[in-house]
């Protein structure tokens, strides 16, 4: 089975349907630990334009938006994402661009805040892009990503080796890693915390906040599921992602605030 890059990963058959599934599933890591803790560094009081790279189908914008930007613009490469996106926001102050992340004309201080939500793992040149993201900014724009904690992905395939499961873990074996993902494989990069911390601050930032997150099991749950999102995409299993439940040990994510300078 190839593995595909990032920037054509979610147009391939069958992904979309899977992901949004996924992604409205009550038990989504991104929904109980990222989303909470990205709200969390943006405060009470949000204002100003947002840049949302990778932005997927938009889940983002209308939280965003009622939360006191002024506009919001997300950009994606996948087709099939962003008309999905574009169907589910209906808010005239949104607006959606099909571009690759990495190839797109930045405007020059042209926003308040910019995210990158579970995106810069699939980045190859990652010094390059953020050298454009602070561009795009403000004076004193902040900057949130998020992306695969580091020793959870310093136990993927390394990109030149195919096998089942896991290859042994060097957390400092930095580079391409292949991770089987909504039933296909798909390219992302290992970097270690190290890593990150210096191309955020090289590229002119301050780093404001680290967070990881810790999933809270709540016993009393009910294991019924409710999808917040009306979609056309059926699934049989009423639990098809019991593998992604997120391990209370490992931290799934790694996320960063920084503002630039």
């Amino acid at each position: 089975m190839e593995a595909h890059h990032g920037h054509d990963f979610y147009d391939q058959q069958g992904v979309l349907g899977k992901y949004v599934r996924y992604r409205t599933w009550k038990r989504c890591p991104n929904e109980v630990i990222e989303k909470p803790i990205i709200l969390s560094l943006l405060g009470s009081e949000l204002t100003g334009s947002v840049l949302d790279l990778g932005c997927g189908y938009g889940a983002w914008a209308n939280e965003l938006l009622a939360r006191g930007a002024s506009t919001y613009t997300g950009i994606d490469s996948s087709r099939k994402m962003l008309g999905f996106g574009k169907a589910l926001v209906k808010e005239e102050r949104a607006e959606f661009i099909e571009a690759d992340i990495n190839q797109w004309e930045y405007p020059a201080a042209g926003y308040d805040l910019a995210l990158a939500c579970s995106v810069l793992h699939y980045i190859a040149n990652l010094d390059e892009l953020l050298a454009k993201i602070r561009e795009s900014l403000k004076q004193d724009g902040a900057l949130i990503i998020s992306v695969d904690n580091p020793i959870v992905s310093s136990f993927r395939t390394s990109q030149n080796r195919f096998s089942r499961g896991f290859e042994r873990s060097h957390y400092f074996n930095q580079g391409a890693k292949i991770q089987e993902w909504m039933g296909e494989k798909v390219i992302r990069y290992h970097r270690t915390l190290e890593e990150y911390w210096r191309a955020i601050t090289e590229a002119g930032f301050r780093v404001e906040c680290i967070k990881e997150g810790l999933l809270l099991e709540d016993e009393n749950e009910s294991e019924e599921e409710e999808n917040p999102i009306r979609t056309n995409f059926s699934e049989p299993n009423p639990n098809p992602f019991e593998k992604y439940i997120v391990s209370t040990i490992i931290p799934p994510f790694l996320i960063i605030k920084a503002i630039k300078i």
